[in-house]
């Protein structure tokens, strides 16, 4: 059995591939001779006039062009939208023939054949009519699609095409056959479930049941639907889903599906080294984390984070995220946390206070848009911080409880070649500061209540194309151009160092000491080239080997997959932090940074990412000494380990 992949996008984490045999009823397989056999382009040269009936077969004098379905099912789209679909044909001697090269061609109307131009066609000509209304239909969103010339009025013998109409039929009817869903089931693969129960488990069921197919009655198969509801499942990690479809040879249009579910192991654990910079004692910081991605089986997941500098800062972190609706769409999440930290970690590098405190958090996510890969979830809820922190040079600590609500939109695209995010959030305290301590929190005559929103957004996007546009947008890319942005605005408020945006360092503008400014509005940008190396490798079949497993070096065709990445990159990085009621000792501060990088990627293993930047832009204490010069460097490291 041939099978036809039909690619829809390929995802960052997530994307969704279907594959899908065209199908052909049993009626229309017992005809196929008559469409099949015509090539599926015309031949480019030929030493037969085209015409000619050597090389196209008789005229035939067609007037009209009807449609009809071989059987009815629920969907089909209106024979009126199919016959405005188009077709390209030349004219020879005023008969349609197939668009030669050389020949002047035209694009016509399905409905207007027979009506406006020729009123001859050749028998060459029926193969291309039929693929070009099964071709429309797909257009229209619907797969399993086959057409035919109508068999009582043209039919095959072993002379040649026999016209059957009558003396007085000049009509061309095309029969057209829709595949419909029969049966469903679920196939596992991957490292979740054990092969010998991959076939209907339980755990799958819900894909099936939820599914936009049904088996009720026959109905055709909708692609688009099928589309957007794979890319919806598949946006959960670790999770790829795609669907195969394959006639049943039972009955006409008969069509079973399969939901591929290829799923990795659902628990994960990693190892993370970095240094970024600081300007205090604690250059390196430590990141121990795990994720079950499957925790009940419902697409809930658990995450621990430790972080820890083995001296001041430590940082433990707990979350819960599950879907609480069938379709999955709606996601409760609660989130706690215990931290520690030094006044460099909210950007007040000339103060000296420490701090501790805790936090919890419970929100909603909800998919309320999407159009195929993009979706844009609303998000809402509340927080609850508690803050302690001591003023070693002031003598005097502070101790707070803050309730902080939030609301806002994320959006988010991920393909092959390109990947697309932005979020809007608007916070804001319920029950701010007490008035008594707010200066003991680490900044003079703070707000006790505040508003922020807080915009991100990153794209990036392949560059391949401008050397070559026959590159799909489906394809990874070798060149690529990242650009990311973030900012706050704090309308007015003058905010608590915890609430302040802090800006410098690997994440925000390179070349600088991490969290070297804080502003209470601020904006961070960044431009970046990237050169993927293995990408560019001339594909290879066979793969090659690491310790002796399988490894793929290279791409084992044109735009495959790699096991491996070497990225070369260069970068532009601004941002800008500013105060609002700023007070003598305080600053606004521009920075800008400059530089390259190298990060290396073991595919499910490792990734390690070194980049150098220089700093084009001065910085200023609030006694006006520069605390970073133009020139000045720093070298910023990741290392992470995946387990």
């Amino acid at each position: 059995m041939s099978v036809a992949r039909f690619t829809s996008h390929a995802a960052r984490t997530t994307a969704s591939v279907l594959a899908f045999t065209l199908l052909a009823s049993s009626h229309a397989r017992a005809q196929t001779q008559l469409v099949a056999d015509q090539p599926q382009t015309p031949a480019t040269t030929t030493t037969l006039q085209p015409g000619t009936i050597a090389l196209d077969g008789e005229r035939r004098h067609v007037t009209k062009l009807d449609l009809f379905y071989l059987r009815e099912v629920a969907g089909a789209p209106p024979l009126a939208d199919i016959l405005a679909g188009t077709v390209e044909l030349a004219e020879v001697n005023g008969a349609w023939t197939p668009p030669y090269e050389g020949l002047p061609t035209q694009q016509v109307a399905l409905r207007d054949i027979g009506t406006i131009g020729p009123q001859y066609l050749h028998d060459s000509t029926l193969s291309i009519i039929s693929r070009a209304v099964a071709d429309r239909i797909k257009q229209l969103g619907i797969i399993g699609v086959y057409a035919e010339p109508d068999t009582t009025q043209f039919r095959l013998s072993e002379t040649g095409i026999i016209d059957a109409r009558a003396a007085t039929d000049t009509s061309l009817r095309i029969g057209i056959a829709l595949g419909f869903v029969q049966n469903i089931r679920t196939i596992a693969q991957g490292e979740r479930i054990d092969p010998q129960s991959a076939e209907n488990n339980p755990i799958h069921a819900w894909i099936h049941t939820h599914s936009p197919l049904s088996t009720t009655h026959p109905h055709a198969i909708d692609r688009i639907a099928l589309d957007d509801y794979l890319f919806r499942i598949n946006r959960h990690p670790s999770r790829q889903v795609d669907a195969a479809a394959a006639p049943t040879g039972d009955d006409s249009g008969a069509t079973n599906i399969d939901f591929l579910v290829a799923e990795a192991r659902p628990w994960t654990a990693f190892v993370q080294a970095t240094r970024d910079g600081r300007r205090d004692d604690d250059e390196w910081r430590y990141l121990f984390g795990f994720t079950h991605n499957q925790l009940t089986n419902h697409d809930d997941i658990l995450a621990f984070t430790y972080r820890t500098s083995l001296d001041n800062v430590n940082t433990l972190q707990a979350s819960y995220d599950r879907p609480i609706d069938d379709a999955r769409r709606l996601r409760a999440k609660v989130q706690g946390s215990y931290y520690a930290y030094t006044s460099a970690d909210v950007g007040q590098s000339g103060a000296t206070f420490e701090g501790d405190g805790w936090n919890t958090s419970a929100e909603l996510t909800f998919n309320f848009y999407q159009n195929a890969d993009l979706f844009i979830d609303a998000i809402a809820g509340a927080r609850v911080d508690k803050i302690r922190v001591d003023n070693q040079f002031a003598d005097v600590s502070a101790d707070e409880t803050i309730t902080v609500a939030y609301i806002g939109a994320r959006l988010e695209q991920y393909r092959a070649a390109s990947a697309t995010s932005a979020s809007i959030m608007l916070e804001f305290s319920i029950d701010g500061l007490d008035g008594e301590s707010v200066d003991t929190l680490g900044r003079f005559n703070a707000d006790e209540n505040w508003a922020t929103i807080k915009l991100d957004a990153s794209h990036s996007f392949s560059l391949d194309s401008l050397f070559d546009r026959s590159i799909s947008q489906f394809t990874l890319p070798t060149h690529e151009l990242a650009l990311t942005s973030k900012a706050q605005l704090s309308l007015g408020s003058r905010l608590a160092p915890n609430y302040q945006d802090v800006i410098g360092g690997l994440y925000t503008v390179r070349g600088y000491p991490e969290s070297i400014v804080a502003g209470d509005n601020s904006f961070a940008a960044s431009i970046e080239y990237r050169l993927h190396l293995p990408r560019s490798f001339t594909a290879r079949e066979e793969p090659g080997s690491l310790f002796g497993n399988p490894f793929r070096w290279r791409p084992q065709y044109p735009a495959g997959p790699i096991d491996w990445d070497l990225i070369f990159r260069s970068f532009l990085d601004v941002g800008y932090a500013s105060q609002v009621d700023r007070e003598s000792f305080e600053r606004d501060n521009t920075l800008i940074g400059a530089g390259v990088g190298l990060e290396f990627v073991l595919v499910r293993h490792a990734v390690m990412r070194l980049d150098y930047g220089w700093a084009l832009s001065e910085v200023e204490d609030g006694a006006g000494n520069a605390i970073v010069d133009v020139g000045d460097n720093q070298w910023h490291f990741v290392a992470t380990f995946i387990f």
